[in-house]
Order: structure tokens, then sequence, then C-alpha cells
């Protein structure tokens, strides 16, 4: 029965994330610059000769700079291209995307299972168990896990490195001289992927130092070995990629977010958002938070190694608090630790389960809490489907537009590139593409050039259609098809509310077409429009018997609109009309 158990459970965290990806493909903002440079990679290759030209004239990051301030490494977009490539063949568009995020995802969900053993050495199996089950019922880590967002590329292996100094606890050799193989691993993806694991691995090297388990030599030969390392893998691939020499990408990165302080152009947080905003919401099981942790401190049998799990990665969030621009996903790689120290506590009332009431009540309310969380969490995956109006509006526009024609021409507007119209989605071969005609997209904003481009009437003149958050933007004669509608908030239902739908059709439009002609032929929205079927079945029995009308739903804005231009001779002829 626990070997069953234990590999349920080691099966759950992989199947959750590839779940997730499955019923979520899109991406966003913060996900672009990867994802487009492994499409790049897997559809051009790496040029060897006229590598100037054929760069400049294919890769997205150089025909449309703009988009991207700060360079970021090509090394993770190159290694997911290459694992992507041998099954690349039978893969196509958007299951392209699917493919290299489902590489990146499994990458994340071993690195976890790995961690997990080491906990498993460190404190036991149940302990482990409990871990594995926190982990997998955690939503942000789960549908995160599979995202090219640039923090989730080193988060695997920062996790697999915190495992290796955890079992140093339990570990009866001395401490070596040599390079350690957990502030190397550390030390590599700080240089080369994000700079802020620096705090994250000084935090670790003091505390684990102090506790006589880390020498100064090994702490100095593994730090210039890793810096090395992570020098010759990110400057020659970067600067040659990006065209600048030399260029460390994450120096460059420091330099403009940290001394330049421009990371406040994104927001400023209070000091306290890591502790009282994010650090609950990741961990998303409020027994975790408020129950398990402060049971495992208090817990005299349990306090010393719950301060070696918590004292360096809290210690992290607290310097990291002193940065004025906050996001829940640059603490991330210290909830793994905190959510092993709740699994101790966890572990300590499941054993004790027999032995009192209170110890079986607070079992079973952890058992639930499980439950509760697993189900809010494919709640907010449904919700998180409609969150991608730009991947939307051009699934739509692909079934609207008139396949005769030879060529179509396509301006995407900012939130349209920025909420999932990435290169994948652009091929040919993208469900309900009309393959006779050719596609051209452009993502041109107010930032190219002198700023006055998208203002000229022959820069509109080129397009067929046009994705527009602000159509008065195009300037011509346009016909709006469609409006696609975006996730806008969780609001209250009123008596007599229809539900809103996150593509309508266009009033004055005879060509409109609703929602599910579009999101229906998707493979992977089966399962979200069973969730919402189901949530609509409970409001619908909720509003009829019990509360008289009123409910809770997700509330839509319009975000894009879906226009075609309007060819002069009819323009013509409407004014002759009039």
């Amino acid at each position: 029965m626990g070997r069953a158990v234990d590999v349920l459970i080691s099966l759950a965290i992989p199947s959750l994330i590839l779940l997730y990806l499955s019923i979520a493909p899109y991406t966003k903002i913060e996900e672009s610059f990867t994802i487009q440079a492994i499409h790049d990679i897997l559809e051009y290759g790496i040029p060897v000769r006229q590598f100037s030209e054929s760069l400049a004239a294919n890769f997205d990051h150089l025909i449309y700079p703009e988009l991207h301030p700060v360079p970021r490494t090509f090394v993770a977009p190159l290694a997911l291209a290459a694992l992507s490539k041998p099954f690349a063949f039978f893969a196509h568009g958007i299951h392209r995307q699917i493919l290299a995020r489902a590489i990146l995802g499994l990458y994340n969900a071993i690195c976890l299972l790995v961690f997990r053993n080491s906990i498993r050495k460190a404190y036991g199996a149940a302990t482990a168990n409990w871990y594995g089950i926190f982990q997998a019922c955690q939503f942000h880590v789960m549908f995160y896990a599979s995202r090219t967002l640039p923090n989730f590329i080193p988060f695997g292996l920062s996790t697999v490195a915190v495992g290796l100094l955890i079992e140093k606890t339990i570990s009866k050799s001395k401490p070596h001289t040599t390079v350690e193989p957990s502030l190397l691993i550390l030390t590599i993806l700080g240089i080369v992927f994000r700079s802020e694991l620096a705090i994250f691995l000084g935090t670790h090297t003091v505390y684990w130092f102090l506790k006589g388990h880390l020498t100064i030599p090994a702490i100095v030969l593994s730090g210039a070995v890793g810096l090395g390392y992570g020098l010759l893998l990110t400057v020659p691939v970067d600067s040659f990629l990006w065209q600048q020499y030399p260029l460390w990408p994450e120096l460059t990165s420091f330099l403009f977010n940290i001394y330049e302080g421009r990371s406040i152009d994104w927001g400023v947080s209070p000091w306290y958002y890591y502790i009282t905003n994010a650090m609950p919401k990741i961990l998303f099981n409020p027994l975790i938070f408020g129950l398990c942790i402060p049971f495992t401190l208090l817990n005299s049998s349990l306090r010393g190694s719950a301060v070696d799990l918590l004292t360096s990665n809290l210690a992290y969030i607290a310097i990291y608090s002193f940065q004025p621009h906050k996001e829940w996903r640059f603490i991330v790689y210290a909830i793994p630790a905190m959510t092993a120290a709740g699994a101790q506590g966890a572990a300590w009332i499941w054993n004790r389960r027999a032995k009192s009431a209170v110890y079986a009540f607070v079992s079973s309310a952890l058992v639930l809490s499980c439950l509760t969380s697993l189900a809010a969490s494919l709640m907010f995956l449904s919700i998180s489907t409609l969150n991608y109006p730009g991947a939307a509006a051009l699934d739509a526009l692909q079934m609207l537009a008139d396949g005769t024609k030879p060529s179509i021409n396509v301006h995407m507007d900012v939130l349209t590139a920025q909420t999932g119209a990435t290169l994948f989605l652009q091929l040919p071969s993208t469900v309900g593409f009309h393959n006779s005609s050719a596609w051209n997209f452009d993502k041109t904003d107010d930032k190219t050039g002198d700023g006055t481009l998208l203002r000229r009437p022959e820069f509109w003149a080129k397009f067929d259609y046009a994705l527009a958050e602000k159509p008065e933007k195009c300037i011509g004669a346009w016909e709006e098809l469609a409006v696609v509608e975006g996730f806008a908030g969780i609001g209250i239902v009123r008596p007599f509310h229809d539900d809103p739908s996150p593509l309508r059709k266009s009033s004055g439009s005879s060509r409109s077409t609703e929602r599910a002609s579009f999101w229906g032929k998707a493979p992977w929205s089966p399962f979200t429009s069973h969730i919402w079927r189901l949530w609509k079945y409970i409001g619908a029995f909720m509003r009829r018997n019990i509360t008289r009308g009123w409910w809770i739903d997700a509330k839509m804005q319009p975000m894009i609109r879906i226009l075609q231009r309007i060819p002069q001779d009819e323009v013509r002829e409407s004014i002759l009309k009039q």
C-alpha cells in the first residue's frame, strides 16, 4: 500500500503539470522572448553563413528590438529547441509550442521529484509524501512549471541544489574542500539565467557554512568554477545571437533593473508584499502557512530541521524585499523548501491521527484542505484560459478571413502580441488556417522609429486585417468582424443577467461568429468547457433554488477587435449611396 501511494504521488506532479499545459497552452508577455526564440531556432536553425543577414531577417528579437528592452539569454531556448527537434517533425503550429513547453514542464517535474527524494533521505517517507501532496496541490508552481518565464528555467535545478544542501544534515562525512555541487549549480544558474539567484546562493552559503557543512575552500572553488562555466555558456552564445560583442545578458539586466533602478517602471510594492501576499498565494493551501509551518517551529522535535529549511530561504526573501519592484515569481525558488517545512508538521500530525481526537480531526482537515486546494486549482486553471485574448483573436481571424486571396497581411497590436499570439500560432499548419493563402504578420508598435509610423495612412494601407485593442488607431476604413473579450476578474451575477462570452458578435457585421466556433475546435478545450459547464449547472441550480438569481462568475470585457480593411471601391460606393 505504501509503495502504491508513493508511486501515485510521484506521478501526480508531472501529470498535473502536463494537464495544466494541455488546457492552457498559450503564453503571455513574460514568456514571450523564450518561446519566440525557440520557434526561430526550430524554424531557421543557427545560421553559420551570412549569419548577420540571416539573423536580422528571420529572428524575432532583431526584427522587433523595441519589444526587448533588456536582452535575455539564448541558452535556455537553445536547449529546449535542441530537445524538441527530434519530435518537431511530428508536431506543427501550436503543437510545437506545446512540445517545447512539455519538455520544460517535465524537466521541472523531475527536479521536484529529485528534491522530494532528498526530503525522504533527510526526514523520512511520511514527510516526503506530504511534501509531494502539498506541492501537487499548489496552483502557481504546477501551472507555471511548463511556462517559459525566465524564473522557471532555473527553478528546477535551483530546487535540486537546495535538496543537496538538505542532505548534508544526515551526512556523517567531514566537509570537503573540493567543488560543492549545490553551490556550483546555483552559481551557474545565477550567471546565466537570473541574477537574483546570487542572493539566494549567498543566504544558503552563509547558513550552511555557519552550520559547519561547508568550508571556505569549497565555497571559493565552487564560485570560481561556476563563474567560469557560466560565462563560457552565456557570453559566446548571446553575443553571437544578439549581435552585440561582448554581451553578458544577466549583467545587463542587473544594471538596467537594479543599478539604474528601471525595475520600478513595472510597479512598486510595499516591503511586506512577499510575506503577506506572495508567500500565502504560492503556498496556496492556507493550512501550510497558517498551521503546519508554525506547528513545525513550535514542536521541539521538528524545530531544528525546520530552521534548516526556512532560515536561508526566509533570509533571501527578506533581503529581496528591499527591491521596490516585486513579483511572486522572484521568490519561487524558496517555495519547495518552505513546503517541505510544512510537510514535516503535516507528517507528524498524520502519524499520530490514531492517538487522539485532536490529531484525527486535524488530519482530516489536512486531507480536506488538499482536496479543496486541488479543486480550486482546477477552477483557476479554467479561469486562466480566458487570459489569452490575443491567441483567441488570432484563431478567430484564421476562421473569418477570406482564404481565397494569394496573400493576407495582418497587423497585430501590442496587447495581441502580449496575450498569446506567438509565432507558433502564425504558422500555416495552425488549426483553421487557410493553407491556400500566404500569411504575413506585423507587430510594429508606437515605439518603432520616431514613433509616428502608426500615424501614417500608407502604413495601414498594406494590411488586410488588424487585431487591435483600440480600433481608432487603425487609419482608414475598417469593418469590425468580431470582438474578443478577456477575463476581467470575478464578479457578482445579478438576477436575469446573461453570462458573458469571450468572443461576442459585433453589431453591424453579418460575418460575426460566436465564441464556440473557435474555442470549440481546439484540442485542449473539452476539459475547460466541462469545468465551465459544471460551474454553470451549479450556478443555475443555486440561482434558481437558493440565491434568488445571484451568483459569482467570471467577468469579461472587450479586449481585441478583429478588423477587416474595406476596399476603396466599396468606400466610394458607400459615399455615393449617401
